[in-house]
């Protein structure tokens, strides 16, 4: 491995040669990241990998099927969103472990964004100004929040479920966005 000096401590390179990494995610055992498909595929060709925490190839998981927003994993497995290609086509999905065939927990998702987990669901949002959670095996998704503004991140704990709202652009001046909470 690699190590580079420009600041202390050492940092090291994991893995290396990976088509656009993006989105992360971590379990008791590995780095869990998306692959950007190409744009010739529509980004259909997405996938996630997982390489081990020491570093070392990295292990195909499954495939994303569109552009992952969102990735969270937990030692039931790893769980993201997928934009599609238009919207209304985004979807959430569950794998159990890698290469496994991918479980379709929700689908119609308008431009899905952030997502999070907790012991029992999860949780996203959507471009389209909402917030949904679903059960970690599936079920029928629950709308938490409508008429937000541009929500993206989001976060959940015990006592409540956390996400920005981006806020808008208008004309040249740009609108301030916030942070919501739902307690429970």
């Amino acid at each position: 491995m690699a190590k580079y000096a420009a600041m202390r401590p050492y940092f090291e390179v994991v893995a290396q040669g990976l088509r656009t990494p993006s989105s992360l995610a971590l379990d008791d055992t590995g780095i869990y990241a998306s692959i950007l498909g190409t744009p010739q595929r529509d980004f259909q060709d997405s996938s996630l990998v997982k390489i081990p925490k020491a570093g070392g190839p990295p292990v195909f998981v499954a495939d994303a099927i569109g552009a992952v927003f969102g990735l969270a994993a937990d030692a039931t497995g790893v769980y993201w969103v997928s934009s599609g290609l238009r919207g209304g086509d985004g979807k959430v999905f569950h794998v159990d472990h890698p290469g496994a065939p991918p479980a379709l927990l929700a689908t119609g998702q308008h431009g899905p964004a952030g997502l999070a987990i907790d012991r029992d669901f999860v949780y996203w949002t959507t471009s389209d100004g909402q917030v949904h959670r679903v059960g970690k095996r599936g079920g029928s998704p629950t709308t938490l929040a409508t008429d937000q503004d541009r929500p993206l991140d989001i976060a959940v704990s015990p006592a409540a479920v956390v996400w920005t709202n981006t806020g808008k652009a208008d004309g040249e001046n740009e609108l301030p966005g916030a942070l919501m909470a739902l307690r429970r």
